[in-house]
């Protein structure tokens, strides 16, 4: 079972829109799908389809965009029973844009969602409240237009308050006819008194150490043939701190 409906809640679809006379193109889509209070739903979606060559003949390409939201998170995933974990760890509500693009030889997906109105409680790891600013933007694309192999790359980009965090993951054809996988990603923190705050556990490992001050953190991995090499690299240079049990302190600049 991957969805179960409450007996005592009220499940509702409703769709509307407008389909071209050559129905080439669904547009004004609006959509509400959800159980109670809780649903997803669309505004201004459009959709067009067309008949493209592909080759020695012809494949449909298929491209869309529009306004998305998500009501209630909690009581969704109340309804999923393989996402059972996460019950009473996010609530709220998230909303933003979707672009995708189908095509007999590249694919793309590109999502952005404020996630100002989430809820997020993971334990002493990490507590997101409502409210606190945050965009999410993420990225997928996939190309077989140049042999021999396809490419595809993954990007994500999230903004929350005084931290961002940047990320990707590319993979092409290597040497020897395999793969190569790449990684990257890059924090950046301007106020890592903030970030403290959000992050119970790291907290109370650096308590007494007066943590203040920015910071940037970028790394990158590279997998081929069955063999990784990466780096980290931090620049602390801004950051601020004390160490109680030996009395060190380190200046910012320093």
């Amino acid at each position: 079972q991957w969805f179960v409906k409450p007996r005592e809640k009220r499940m509702q679809l409703e769709a509307s829109g407008v389909i071209d006379p050559d129905g080439s193109r669904l547009k004004r889509l609006r959509l509400w799908a959800g159980v109670g209070d809780a649903g997803l739903s669309v505004e201004e979606g459009a959709v067009s389809f067309s008949v493209v060559p592909a080759g020695a003949g012809e494949a449909i390409d298929i491209r869309g965009k529009g306004n998305w939201a998500v009501h209630d998170a909690g009581g969704l995933l109340a309804c999923i029973p393989a996402a059972r974990q996460w019950r009473g760890r996010l609530g709220g509500e998230l909303s933003g844009t979707c672009d995708f693009a189908f095509q007999p030889t590249r694919s793309r997906l590109h999502l952005v969602a404020s996630a100002t109105g989430l809820d997020v409680k993971l334990g002493e790891a990490f507590a997101k409240s409502a409210g606190d600013p945050t965009r999410v933007v993420l990225d997928l694309q996939s190309d077989s237009s140049v042999p021999p192999a396809p490419r595809s790359r993954a990007s994500l980009l999230v903004e929350f308050g005084a931290a961002s965090l940047e990320g990707y993951a590319s993979s092409s054809p290597g040497d020897g006819g395999g793969r190569e996988i790449r990684y990257g990603g890059r924090l950046r923190v301007s106020d890592a008194a903030w970030l403290l705050q959000r992050t119970p556990a790291l907290a109370r490992m650096l308590r007494g150490c007066d943590v203040r001050g920015s910071m940037v953190a970028t790394a990158s991995a590279a997998l081929s043939g069955g063999e990784i090499a990466g780096e980290i690299v931090c620049d602390a240079d801004d950051l601020q701190f004390r160490i109680p049990s030996v009395g060190g302190v380190k200046q910012r600049g320093s």
